[in-house]
């Protein structure tokens, strides 16, 4: 990896005891905004019980970041939430949506395509619109004060109960809370499928249709992008990106997203992302943006840049996380879950910090990163969905 070179100094004169003590301040104000400017995370867990499901729970990640050293101390994970979400369902999906009004905590998908919002200041939770078709673990984004769901697993068969037609809606809050008990409250509207989905099937086609999975999806500017899972031998199908300004699908790159999951952005154009299992595992960060290219020949189309940075932290790759979760500019965490032991359950969230994240145009081939591991425990929780990770969602507000 290159290494950075050297500036010359001049020779440093003896510094003053007051001198130390205003560096020694500046140092620790500078360390004590950092703190304060951190996101706090919100961590979903799913329930063994049928009602409620799904649990809320907050990290104080801010003052996890404000102990030295950091990682040495066990801490809880705050329960908000009560007992658990009332209308939460299994199957759900969770985002945090933020407009002029407040931030709030969505749930959607399930069975019965119910919509729960939860507020995580004043702990109030309220129901929101059903989605037109009932959506299991739906990928969920928020742009602009907009929820877009959109189909995990498209299907077209109506007999499944799952994921059929309209594979894409979109729930505004830009008017306020969309509350079910209110009739002039927004609802769920259908919009277009991209062409990846199953959308032109042969007759043939519908006896035995294919799978369809989204793999990878992420949030740019102001599209949506997905790519979808790809089978042994199959041809890479690209990456399509949803402009909610035209509300229209378009091909921005011939190649799938070159990563796993959802890609979170961590500041400006850079995202952090997890590594396909077939590639060592591990994270990167990613810079993307789209721009618009136009020329003689053909029409002015949208085109996405790609530039993948491999992250290195303390000499070791970053295990592969299952959940990313902003933490401010510049930072990121994953989260991974612990082994229960008897009624005391536990979590742990690794925080990475990219050194030099303002010179976003200058990265070098391996990016190194600030490490720190700390531990939170449910304590009490002994109703846990029994899987090798019940926390389904990691949201920072």
């Amino acid at each position: 990896m290159a290494t950075k070179r050297r500036l010359p100094f001049p020779n440093p004169t003896k510094a003053s005891p007051r001198s130390i003590l205003e560096t020694k301040t500046a140092t620790k104000r500078r360390r004590d905004e950092s703190a304060e400017n951190r996101k706090a995370v919100y961590l979903v867990a799913e329930l063994s019980t049928n009602e409620p499901s799904h649990s809320v729970f907050m990290v104080d990640a801010a003052a996890a970041a404000a102990v030295a050293g950091g990682g040495g101390e066990v801490r809880r994970a705050h329960p908000l939430s009560g007992s658990g979400l009332t209308g939460a369902k299994h199957g759900m999906s969770f985002v945090a949506v933020r407009s002029e009004h407040g931030s709030w905590i969505l749930g959607a998908g399930g069975r019965g395509g119910c919509t729960v919002i939860y507020d995580p200041i004043t702990m109030e939770e309220f129901r929101g619109p059903h989605l037109h078709w009932p959506k299991q673990e739906p990928v969920l984004v928020s742009v602009g004060g907009v929820v877009y769901a959109i189909s995990r697993r498209p299907r077209v068969r109506l007999a499944t109960r799952l994921d059929y037609l309209p594979w894409v809606e979109s729930l505004s809050f830009n008017m306020g809370v969309p509350r079910l008990d209110r009739m002039d409250s927004p609802y769920w509207k259908s919009l277009p499928p991209p062409p990846l989905f199953p959308c032109l099937l042969r007759p043939s086609e519908y006896r035995n249709p294919p799978d369809y999975c989204v793999s990878s999806f992420a949030v740019v500017g102001s599209h949506i992008l997905l790519s979808m899972e790809q089978l042994p031998g199959e041809e890479q199908r690209g990456t399509y990106g949803f402009h909610v300004v035209d509300k229209a699908w378009e091909k921005v790159h011939d190649c799938n997203l070159p990563f796993v999951g959802q890609a979170v952005s961590i500041g400006g154009s850079l995202f952090a992302a997890a590594m396909p299992n077939n590639g060592g595992g591990g994270a990167s960060v990613f810079h993307m943006s789209i721009i618009k290219v136009s020329s003689s020949s053909s029409p002015a189309s949208w085109q996405l840049l790609v530039q993948e940075f491999p992250v290195a932290s303390l000499g070791r790759m970053i295990p592969q996380p299952r959940i990313f979760s902003p933490l401010g500019e510049g930072s990121f965490c994953s989260v991974g879950w612990l082994a229960s032991s008897g009624r005391s359950h536990g979590c742990q969230i690794k925080e990475y910090q990219i050194e030099g994240a303002e010179s976003k145009k200058d990265l070098q081939a391996t990016v190194q990163v600030k490490h720190q591991d700390q531990t939170y425990q449910f304590k009490g929780q002994s109703r846990f969905l029994d899987t090798h990770m019940p926390i389904v969602a990691a949201l920072s507000m």
